[in-house]
């Protein structure tokens, strides 16, 4: 079973996330901010996926993926950004910082299904239909 790391800090979000990915079959962690998500990938234990917001106190997603990108050891982790605007800005930075996509939130099951599905099954973009950036 694949196990995902979600960063978010919206409690609401964190729930039905975690229910969605929970019935395809994966193992959900959370962190409520990009300083408790970085805490967390200090463990020998990685995620095989890391979701992540972009809005969030304390340390933001943008933070959160230059720290990653910067770690020899977390740089080839695959981060899906997460995020409730979409706007050129971001969808450029998240390029640049070589963020496996982008989501805007709301964001239907299916689409979020097959975009992790796609990151940590072998063969998956096979069977996902999603562009490279999925919508509400």
């Amino acid at each position: 079973m694949a196990k995902l790391l979600l960063i978010d800090d919206d409690d609401g979000v964190y729930k039905v996330t975690r229910l969605i990915l929970e019935r395809a079959g994966y193992d959900v962690l959370w962190a409520r901010d990009g300083v408790e998500a970085i805490s967390m990938l200090a463990s020998p234990d990685l995620p095989d996926l890391i979701l992540c917001d972009l809005m969030m106190p304390r340390m933001d997603g943008r933070e959160v993926l230059i720290a990653i990108r910067q770690d020899p050891r977390l740089r080839h982790l695959p981060v899906l950004m997460l995020t409730a605007h979409r706007d050129a800005e971001n969808l450029e930075f998240a390029r640049d910082m070589k963020a496996v996509g982008y989501i805007v939130k709301p964001f239907r099951a299916g689409d979020l299904i097959s975009r992790v599905r796609r990151f940590v099954e072998p063969g998956a973009e096979q069977v996902s239909s999603a562009g490279s950036h999925a919508s509400a």
